[in-house]
């Protein structure tokens, strides 16, 4: 954190065994914003992660879960498994009572603390000491989720789960065999290929797959193997003996641990030969002092010096992109361009990055600025040359201009225009009257009134205000200039739907093309070369 706090290198843990979570790294970790915590338990009680070879102590949870607390943390998140071997009614209502415990160690602050229970089903998996185990049956699992969810919601913790019936699947797949490619092959045809999405997911059909195929997927999930039985992965070599696993599996029976061999001495597992292959207990680095500062970033003063101003072009598969996704691509094209940005002061600080207004998405656009306030003086051209090698295809800075410090923000559009190109879509037509005779029909109405749905009410308003241009510039390419309302707005695909009497998702075949805001009219010619040349750049 030295070395990277100044540059504003937030460090965000992954889930973390008791015990490795200590105060030293808490202070450290919030030298620059907060980030979450998630612990891992595993198991509701004792005696389940001796089991689970996972010697965690309950008091030393708490005390780690109380220092985060004290040190300003407003939520803790805890991981945990169900159906885990020897498993008992008990051991889940340990997670329970543990998590109440963790959210007790908080609650002596000025705040309520937030504790997320998240708990996922154990899947046995290949090379593992349980690859012998049966997996959890599916109406097991759904017995403890709805156990967990009533109890959990009686003290106010928040509860995540993931989908058992995934995990049912999950379970298959871990420990199957080559007759499972057919059963693939034919989901995938099916349209099964986004089934890790829970709307995208279809049970059913994979059901009917298996069925199909007359394999029983039970056969893969909730059958105990024998200790000779020879697995489907078997005849891969991950250097860790069988008979070794196998006695493993045993001892986590008896709830007997194993030693790490990190910090202990070797559990003689196959992997090390300890000739060429070795184990390495822990790294130490021999850095002098004198090193040390040299590796130290040279501390960049805290307020901005300089503002610069960018332009840029949003076209090809980024058109897809929201501004969500825009800030991040930015981001981190400004990190690793390695330009110097100031950040905002507070627990969570952001690069201060200020965009205009932000664009539709599925419309191109030449004409977006955004704002940077940097620590040191770089000049213009030299940003627009660092950035674009470091930006993705289908952004690319076209100006750069040094401006005010002040605190002025990119102006607000109070207009734009936009291009349609109908020449590229389904509505191609050689007609320009016909087209130029449903422009003058629309621009000689009063009222255009067109409905919308915002949080799912529906809303009628009046459009025609909003548009203040529609032009055919030649037989297939339309120009629109849009203004902003008071209170609505309007996107250029619903004038087009309007225009052409098509439906707002046949509107968005016709690509679109943002040209101005405001200021000069770009050209025509100019537009469909800043939106089109850079298709092939990959």
């Amino acid at each position: 954190m030295d070395r990277f706090a100044d540059k504003k290198i937030a460090v965000s843990l992954p889930s973390l065994r008791v015990g490795t979570l200590n105060q030293r790294l808490i202070e450290e970790i919030k030298k620059v914003r907060k980030t979450g915590f998630t612990m891992a338990p595993e198991a509701g009680s004792e005696r389940l992660r001796n089991v689970i070879n996972k010697g965690i102590q309950e008091e030393a949870l708490i005390e780690t879960a109380r220092n985060a607390f004290e040190a300003g943390w407003r939520a803790i998140k805890l991981y945990y498994m169900t159906g885990l071997p020897t498993e008992t009614l008990d051991d889940i209502r340990g997670i329970v009572e543990l998590s109440r415990r963790v959210q007790e160690a908080g609650e002596s602050g000025r705040f309520r603390p937030t504790v997320n229970v998240s708990v996922s089903q154990f899947i046995p998996k290949p090379h593992t000491p349980f690859q012998w185990e049966p997996q959890i049956r599916l109406e097991d699992s759904l017995e403890r989720q709805s156990f967990l969810k009533q109890e959990l919601k009686k003290k106010r913790l928040d509860f995540k789960w993931h989908d058992t019936r995934m995990s049912f699947l999950e379970g298959v797949f871990s420990r199957g065999d080559r007759r499972l490619s057919s059963v693939i092959k034919t989901a995938f045809d099916a349209n099964c290929r986004f089934d890790s999405w829970g709307e995208q997911f279809r049970f059913d059909v994979w059901g009917k797959i298996f069925k199909d195929a007359g394999i029983d997927p039970e056969f893969y999930t909730y059958r105990r193997r024998e200790r000779n039985e020879i697995f489907p992965w078997q005849h891969l070599n991950t250097r860790v003996d069988k008979e070794f696993l196998y006695k493993e599996y045993e001892r986590s029976l008896r709830k007997e641990e194993t030693p790490d061999c990190k910090t202990d001495k070797c559990s003689v597992c196959g992997v090390c030969d300890h000739k060429v292959i070795k184990n390495v207990s822990s790294l130490q680095y021999a850095v002098s002092s004198k090193n040390q500062k040299s590796l130290l970033p040279t501390a960049y003063p805290l307020l901005p010096t300089h503002k610069i101003r960018l332009t840029f072009s949003k076209t090809d598969s980024l058109k897809y992109l929201g501004h969500l996704e825009l800030v991040t691509v930015f981001s981190r094209a400004i990190r690793r361009a390695g330009i110097p940005i100031a950040y905002s002061s507070g627990f969570h600080p952001l690069p201060k990055i200020i965009f205009s207004a932000p664009l539709p998405v599925g419309i191109e656009s030449i004409a977006e600025d955004v704002d940077l306030e940097l620590l040191e003086y770089i000049r213009s051209d030299e940003i627009s040359e660092r950035l674009n090698k470091t930006l993705p295809c289908g952004i690319k800075i076209i100006e750069a201009q040094q401006i005010s410090l002040k605190p002025y923000s990119v102006p607000t559009a109070i207009e734009a225009t936009y291009l349609a190109f109908l020449e590229n879509s389904p509505f191609f037509s050689t007609n320009g009257k016909w087209l130029n005779g449903l422009i003058d029909q629309l621009m000689t109405r009063d009222t255009i009134i067109v409905h919308k749905e915002r949080h799912g009410k529906q809303k009628t308003i009046n459009i025609r205000p909003l548009i203040k241009n529609l032009s055919l510039i030649d037989s297939n390419t339309i120009q629109l200039t849009i203004v902003k309302g008071e209170k609505e707005n309007v996107r250029p695909y619903e004038v087009l739907s309007y225009l052409l009497g098509i439906s707002n998702n046949e509107s968005r075949l016709i690509p679109v093309l943002k040209t101005k805001v405001g200021g000069e009219t770009i050209t025509q010619t100019k537009a469909k070369d800043y939106a089109y040349r850079e298709k092939s750049c990959l």
